[in-house]
């Protein structure tokens, strides 16, 4: 309160200096915004407590009885998901609450939208994200006001006699037989991209196309354009204006239709977004004033945001009107040069060539401009940017327009003729499979894909005050040829800007990998360093968890990747990896596993075809990363040989400087009194807790003499093999060492700062739970 107080006081003080007639304006709008601030915080602050009224109660596979209504149906291999809305919950105990949307997941028949379901299920609560980089599936939902799901036991379907109900139901009929017309009239693989760009239906979109698509940063058209929405908008208001029609009447006619296909598609930002702007574009035109994109904008982010104040965190949101944003201040700098005028009207009298040339470029500037004021936000939430995606999007963003049109026009035709579709969707065809060879061939060239890290609010805020700088300053130039050195100046220091990371500090990330190990550590030079990496109880940890860490670190390239045992929950993420074309150096394995194990033969085999370095470790091995560091093996001996992975784990000793830390894999206790016995390992300040706080290792004799200050275990919470057991965790608490645990914190990360201090920070904030 005491920084709203201040902010308007700030407000009103900023008044005198004016006259008085420009004061009262100025003061009538800074009002405006006051009012609209308060009311939105107000909100959003009720909308908060309104979801933690009935989520304190809900937790994982409780039973539970929902009502609400259907106003999205998703069909998959795996069975239906609906989401309802206008919902109220029953618990087990008999208490009720109304509540936000809930998804279901069914596996029963087929259901309409708008009927009312009674659903009778157990709860799935959504996960959040337990490590840099990872996707936020909780977080996500929550954005677009789904709290949680269920998984349906019993369902009863209430058919509502109401018209409008009625009328949803048959659109959306309509929208499932247009998608099966497209099925019909083309390749599955066409006509998921065509059924995504015009429906907005990704649930058979395929898998490589997406990524495809994304890689070459033109995923954007696999979205309800809110463009295109907004140009079939004005187009059928122009047309009926053009035919008599009133002003009010055209708006009406417009405003239905928008509607409806905002309601077919799934009412995405980007739609509702488009169709509120057309809106305010027609509503401008029936009281006789006009509207310019920035206040269609704001007025239509009030409207979406006082419905929902949690889609501030999607990206969709943030992604849709940034873009416009863009289009309205950055374009018009970028695009248009001092002289373009008197250059096009020269141009056409002495060569028509000019003029085309010239548009060429007006376009490669505002398409260049665009993307320049993505950039952050695109290394936001990707921590990546398509480095050629400029030049993709000159050649695809000028056809998606034939795309929508054709596809349009063949699945409404495909509903009375098949032939008569294919024959019309096959220009359509053409366009999409000249994105696919266009984006293969950019994929092979160089630094296609140019990973820069998420940025943070500090590097964001820089970039946007030096665009805004920037921009003003082109502003001020007369001369185009100038004007065009500044403008490419702009975007290649801005690229750089965000590829800049700073000075690193040695860090050590322990990551919450399920029921597996993977650790990350990076020296104050640069160097990246991996320990294992595998789960069995996370699927596809390395695509959906090593990666997104490493790009969201701004980690483009692993030096050294070691493997203590080839056990599936220490290696499978590092198959995905390679096999991904992740670029890693060198590979260090235990010599003694390279010489009996065939798991690990079979890594070394593939790192081989690869092209990456083997380094075979033993005892007394070092690997030097700079005068004060370096990483040693203390074990397996070189005549070590064993059929039991565990015995002949590698077994590291992290330096850096004064600091030490020690990765066993999962030796057992017969192997610590093994190393113990023949090394002199003494003190260290983390131990990553052998195999996973096992009862058959960390032996009160290990513990005792590396005396660890910070102990971390690496486990799943619920796992098959009782981990961590009581048995290791009370002789852990017996040494009086700190314990931090990944299944309850996510991520550990600990950082050495300048003054050789350990800083200890936890992914997910659980201090009673992490710390014994």
């Amino acid at each position: 309160m005491a920084g709203l107080a201040i902010f308007i006081f700030a407000c009103l003080a900023g008044f005198f200096p004016f006259s008085i007639r420009f004061r009262s304006k100025i003061f009538i709008q800074t009002m405006i915004v006051i009012v609209l601030f308060i009311v939105s915080s107000i909100n959003y602050s009720n909308q908060c407590k309104f979801r933690e009224m009935y989520m304190d109660d809900l937790h994982d596979s409780m039973s539970i009885v929902c009502e609400g209504d259907i106003y999205k149906i998703e069909n998959s291999d795996h069975g239906v998901r609906m989401y309802l809305n206008d919902c109220a919950v029953k618990l087990k105990d008999g208490k009720a609450s109304l509540c936000n949307n809930i998804m279901i997941y069914s596996d029963q028949g087929a259901y309409s939208v708008k009927n009312r379901l009674k659903v009778y299920g157990k709860v799935k609560l959504f996960k959040e994200a337990a490590n840099e980089g990872e996707f936020d599936l909780k977080k996500f939902y929550q954005s677009q006001k789904i709290d949680f799901a269920i998984s349906a036991a019993e369902i009863k379907e209430y058919n509502t006699d109401d018209f409008l109900d009625e009328v949803c139901r048959k659109l959306y009929a309509f929208r499932d037989k247009f998608k099966a017309s497209i099925y019909d009239i083309t390749d599955e693989r066409t006509a998921g991209v065509l059924n995504s760009m015009i429906v907005g239906d990704k649930s058979l979109l395929d898998t490589e196309i997406k990524e495809l698509y994304q890689n070459s940063g033109i995923s954007h058209i696999l979205a309800i354009s809110g463009l295109h929405v907004s140009m079939i908008g004005m187009t059928l208001y122009k047309l009926l204006r053009k035919r008599g029609t009133s002003f009010l009447a055209g708006m009406a006619v417009t405003t239905i239709i928008l509607f409806s296909y905002s309601f077919m598609t799934g009412n995405s930002v980007s739609t509702q977004r488009a169709v509120y702007m057309c809106i305010c574009f027609m509503l401008a035109a029936v009281i006789g004033r006009k509207t310019d994109m920035l206040t269609s904008l704001a007025f239509t982010a009030i409207i979406i945001l006082m419905g929902n104040p949690f889609l501030l965190y999607y990206s969709g949101f943030v992604f849709s009107f940034a873009a416009i944003v863009s289009i309205a201040i950055v374009v018009p700098a970028f695009s248009p040069e001092k002289n373009d005028e008197h250059d096009v009207k020269e141009a056409n009298i002495k060569n028509h060539k000019n003029k085309i040339c010239n548009k060429l470029l007006s376009t490669l500037w505002s398409t260049a401009g665009i993307q320049v004021a993505m950039l952050p936000i695109v290394a936001f939430y990707f921590y990546e940017i398509p480095l050629y995606s400029l030049f993709i999007n000159l050649i695809v963003l000028p056809l998606v327009p034939f795309v929508f049109a054709f596809s349009i026009l063949a699945g409404v035709t495909g509903l009375i003729s098949i032939f008569g579709g294919k024959v019309i969707v096959f220009p359509a065809k053409i366009i999409i499979d000249l994105y696919e060879i266009v984006c293969e061939a950019v994929e092979k060239i160089p630094y296609n894909q140019l990973i820069v890290g998420k940025p943070n609010a500090a590097k964001i805020l820089y970039f946007y005050l030096i665009l805004g700088i920037m921009l003003c300053i082109i502003k001020l130039i007369k001369k185009n040829v100038l004007l065009r050195v500044i403008k490419t100046v702009v975007c290649i220091f801005l690229t750089m800007l965000l590829c800049y990371n700073g000075k690193e500090k040695f860090e050590i990330d322990i990551l919450d990998v399920g029921q597996g190990d993977g650790t990350f550590i990076q020296y104050a030079d640069g160097t990246a360093v991996f320990i294992d990496g595998g789960s069995t109880s996370k699927d596809k940890i390395g695509k959906y968890t090593i990666i997104p860490f490493l790009k969201s670190k701004g980690i483009s390239e692993i030096s050294y990747w070691f493997v203590s045992h080839a056990d599936e929950d220490h290696i499978n993420g590092l198959y995905e990896l390679m096999e991904a074309g992740y670029k890693i150096d060198n590979l260090a394995v235990s010599q003694s596993a390279a010489k009996c194990d065939k798991k690990t033969a079979e890594i070394t085999e593939l790192a081989r075809k690869l092209n990456i370095n083997i380094i075979k470790l033993s005892e007394g091995d070092k690997i030097r990363i700079t005068d004060e560091d370096r990483i040693e093996c203390l074990y397996p001996y070189k005549n070590t040989v064993s059929d039991n992975r565990n015995d002949i784990c590698l077994t590291l000793k992290v330096v850096s400087g004064s600091f030490s830390a020690i990765f066993a894999g999962d030796i057992p206790t017969e192997t610590e009194q093994v190393i113990l016995a023949n090394s002199n390992i003494g003190k260290t300040n983390l131990f990553k807790v052998n195999h996973h706080g096992s009862k058959g290792s960390n032996s009160k004799e290990w513990l005792s003499t590396i005396k660890p200050d910070i102990s971390v275990i690496s486990c799943a919470l619920k796992n098959n093999y009782g981990h961590p057991a009581d048995e290791a965790l009370l002789r852990l608490e017996n040494c009086k060492t700190r314990i931090f645990y990944t299944m309850y914190s996510g991520q550990i990360s600990i950082i050495k700062d300048d003054k050789e201090n350990l800083i200890i920070n936890k992914f997910l904030e659980n201090e009673s739970a992490a710390v014994r």
